[in-house]
């Protein structure tokens, strides 16, 4: 996949506020509640990454309420990933999924986790 600075990692979470109140406090298309386990893998990608032959290790967060799966998928195309992980839920599995399928189609060197 390239030099080691081109091996871009991305966790993504996509969260997903109540339909109630995500439009009215929630609009922006950052999720802010993110689970703890995305947070603890990226620091130890990052902490890693030299032995890893990792560049850029980074989360990205969504709110589905605010950002439709085209949405998504166009920021994290725009990322340059060499690697996109998912926090995937019980809950957003089909959206995780059509995104993979996306970037997958996308590009084609990607890989999903």
């Amino acid at each position: 996949m390239g030099s080691d600075a081109n091996r871009r990692v991305v966790l993504a979470y996509l969260g997903d506020e109540q339909p109630s109140w995500a439009r009215q406090a929630f609009i922006l298309k950052r999720h802010y509640y993110v689970m703890p386990g995305i947070l603890y893998l990226a620091a130890m990608l990052r902490a890693r990454a030299k032995e890893l032959r990792l560049g850029d290790v980074r989360c990205a967060y969504f709110n589905r309420a605010a950002q439709d799966e085209q949405d998504i998928l166009a920021a994290l195309v725009g990322l340059e990933p060499a690697v996109v992980g998912f926090s995937t839920f019980s809950w957003n599995q089909a959206s995780c999924l059509a995104l993979a399928a996306g970037l997958k189609e996308r590009l084609p060197g990607v890989r999903v986790v």
